[in-house]
């Protein structure tokens, strides 16, 4: 006895495709993060040239053309969910076409994300790029000749359509004349988070810095004695370092090259801090000494000349977090 198909069952619907969205972003980003530690780069997705977008793009483009043309016919977010992408006869899809597909996306996010909203009432449920590229994406279960006899979901109706895109619409179109009505309120807050990111980067830069400058102590006893003239950087840090030296004990990060240009000849200080047990924790700019930590040098905050709201919140005075700073990424030695 054959069963009747229902479109609700064979296609994919809006919420499964946007659930293996996530995952597979999740997914790039973590790829993109070990390719860059591969390449000596750690810290590029921080970086506002061309590199970071193509390089991207370019992984994006291939992670999804290799998954979906393959015998799984899925990323590994869809293969989560248990959906696939096929042609329009329920088979799998040949690499031109999945290239043409993921090419097209860009069309479906250009015209405002609708493209991909279409999901939610086209009668084969697929998107702009879909459309474009002749597939579908469906329930992993189903066989090709399934897919291909599979019915068509109901036509909605234009003001069903309107009634879903419409508010759409209006929302981009609000935030548009936000952004024309306050041009100052966006790009200066965008200038310091240029900024920050960049200062962020240096901290990760001198994480070997910290631990070169504990052990010579833990020899010495002595932060006085512990100088560094020039500590060699990498392709990467030396775009926004100029300079990393450190300074009896204080680690000195002057920043020069592509660097912001609010931060260009300043410099960000490291200053070490004690407990009575000896254990090191690092202060950061003009962040306020943990509890129970003694600053080596009482006047720190005048080692930096960086205006305050370029940096992080673990670099700047009176932040929530100071007393938690032997604990944050990077300032525990």
């Amino acid at each position: 006895m054959s069963v009747e198909l229902s479109p609700v069952s064979v296609y994919a619907g809006f919420w499964r495709r946007v659930a293996a969205a996530l995952i597979d972003a999740g997914l790039l980003l973590v790829l993109l993060i070990v390719l860059g530690h591969a390449l000596g780069q750690p810290g590029f997705l921080l970086r506002e040239d061309w590199f970071p977008s193509l390089l991207s793009g370019l992984v994006s483009l291939a992670y999804g053309v290799l998954f979906e043309s393959s015998a799984w016919q899925a990323t590994p977010g869809k293969r989560l969910i248990r959906i696939k992408v096929t042609d329009l006869a329920g088979q799998r899809i040949s690499r031109g076409r999945a290239v043409l597909r993921h090419l097209a996306q860009l069309l479906s996010a250009l015209c405002l994300m609708l493209g991909y909203v279409m999901a939610a009432f086209t009668q084969r449920r697929q998107c702009l790029h879909d459309k474009i590229a002749g597939t579908l994406v469906v329930r992993a279960a189903y066989a090709p000749a399934q897919i291909a006899s599979a019915p068509m979901a109901r036509r909605w109706s234009r003001w069903e359509i309107a009634a879903v895109i419409g508010p759409l619409v209006a929302a981009w179109l609000a935030v548009l004349t936000a952004q024309l009505d306050h041009p100052v309120a966006v790009v200066e807050p965008a200038e310091h988070y240029n900024a920050r990111t960049q200062v962020a980067a240096a901290l990760y830069y001198a994480g070997d810095a910290m631990d070169q400058v504990v052990s010579l102590y833990d020899e010495r006893h002595d932060f006085a004695s512990v100088n560094i003239s020039d500590i060699p950087l990498d392709q990467e840090a030396a775009r926004t370092i100029a300079a990393l030296q450190v300074v009896a004990g204080s680690i000195h990060l002057t920043f020069g090259g592509d660097a912001d240009p609010a931060l260009h000849a300043h410099t960000l200080t490291l200053t070490p801090a004690l407990d009575t047990e000896g254990n090191v924790a690092w202060v950061c700019g003009f962040a306020d000494v943990p509890e129970g930590y003694t600053v080596v040098y009482d006047d720190y905050r005048n080692l930096t000349d960086i205006d305050v709201a370029l940096l992080p919140a673990d670099c700047q005075p009176g932040d929530a977090g100071a007393d938690a700073a032997p604990e944050a990424p990077g300032l525990k030695a």
